[in-house]
């Protein structure tokens, strides 16, 4: 990603963006699922395309041998409703080359599990994320985190009776936005189900753009 102007933020780690994003295969628009952040276990992890080679690799292996994380299991769950060790290897694959990923927390602080991202990490990572969003397009926006979406979502205009918000992507495109607690929680195997149904509807409505937009 190049500036544009003098008053883009640029990201650390840019995001993953599939194959099939622009036209996706698995899902009605663009999609962008958003997480909290990552760690990094070596220095040589500390490079813009981290998340991007991340996410390949993920990609490549549908039972996931090997991960210590079970993220990427549910998130695929909540996404489609199957599990990853149901399907095939090419629908695992196809699934994540229809979407863009990105880790929102731009931090290269954070190296091992469960080091928490600090305010001003959290607060510093709001400039980039509106560069994603304006050169990514998405139509719609899954935040997997609660505490993300504090962040992620605080410029989003509501609409009145709906679940979710709009964030504007480039100026006058919105994309719909909804929030779905953090895969490997607690809560979110609790609700799994319900959280399914929530990116379930999202994925199947269309939703009434603001008339602010």
């Amino acid at each position: 990603m190049t500036s544009e102007t003098d008053s883009r933020s640029e990201p650390n780690f840019y995001p993953f963006v599939g194959d099939d994003y622009q036209k996706p295969k698995k899902f009605p628009k663009r999609l962008l699922v958003v997480g909290e952040s990552h760690y990094l276990k070596k220095p040589e992890d500390d490079r813009p395309d981290f998340v991007r080679n991340l996410i390949v690799s993920v990609s490549k292996d549908h039972l996931m041998r090997g991960w210590r994380t079970r993220y990427y299991f549910h998130l695929f769950y909540l996404l489609t409703g199957k599990h990853g060790r149901d399907v095939e290897q090419s629908e695992w694959e196809s699934v994540w080359h229809s979407l863009a990923f990105y880790n929102f927390v731009q931090t290269n602080r954070l190296d091992r599990p469960w080091m928490r991202p600090a305010r001003d990490e959290w607060k510093k990572s709001i400039p980039p994320f509106k560069t994603v969003l304006a050169d990514l397009e998405p139509e719609l926006v899954v935040l997997t985190g609660r505490l993300l979406s504090a962040y992620a979502a605080r410029r989003g205009i509501e609409t009145e009776g709906t679940i979710g918000v709009w964030l504007p992507t480039k100026l006058p495109a919105y994309a719909f936005t909804r929030c779905v607690n953090h895969p490997s929680s607690r809560q979110s195997r609790e609700l799994r189900q319900r959280q399914r149904e929530l990116v379930k509807e999202m994925f199947e409505r269309d939703w009434p753009v603001p008339i602010t937009a």
